[in-house]
């Protein structure tokens, strides 16, 4: 599981092939988030960075074909599971900061070798990094919720609330 600065090559108007141009380090001491974050978290803690900006902030010269991946793929898997960032929203304070990352899932296409689908499900991920405005080492930590889940799909817009 690994978070990558990629290039995106669209084959046509649903088909994407997908290159590794190198490994980003959003956790950690010397990551992204370390870095950045407690300058641009407001007053209460929370902050929102489209993917765009985050890679900006990583990759000063990145083109408009580069995006962030994040690589779920199982070492015993050959074929990949890709989300591509859309976007980071989170809260930092003393020394924790909660995100909740926002992908499209890019779907490995049936006979299409390395192939995705530019038309894929959205995925949330919510993560939790051991550090804040006040320091911390920014490990990726359990997650903040006592029972986590992923949510696949659409938002539930003004209906809030499950079905029962």
């Amino acid at each position: 599981m690994s978070f990558l600065i990629c290039r995106i090559h669209r084959l046509d108007e649903q088909t994407l092939k997908v290159e590794k141009i190198r490994p980003l380090a959003l956790g950690g001491a010397s990551g992204l988030f370390a870095r950045h974050l407690p300058q641009l978290a407001k007053e209460d803690g929370t902050w929102s960075l489209p993917a765009d900006i985050l890679l900006r902030m990583a990759e000063p010269d990145a083109g408009a074909s580069d995006a962030i991946i994040f690589d779920l793929t199982p070492q015993s898997r050959e074929r990949k599971t890709l989300y591509r960032l859309v976007e980071v929203r989170g809260r930092t304070v003393s020394i924790i900061t909660d995100a909740l990352f926002h992908f499209k899932v890019l779907k490995p296409m049936e006979n299409e070798g390395a192939a995705y689908s530019a038309d894929g499900p959205d995925r949330y991920e919510q993560l939790r990094l051991e550090g804040g405005v006040s320091g911390g080492n920014w490990e990726w930590g359990e997650s903040p919720a006592a029972v986590c889940a992923t949510v696949i799909g659409k938002p539930l817009g003004d209906r809030g609330g499950c079905d029962s």
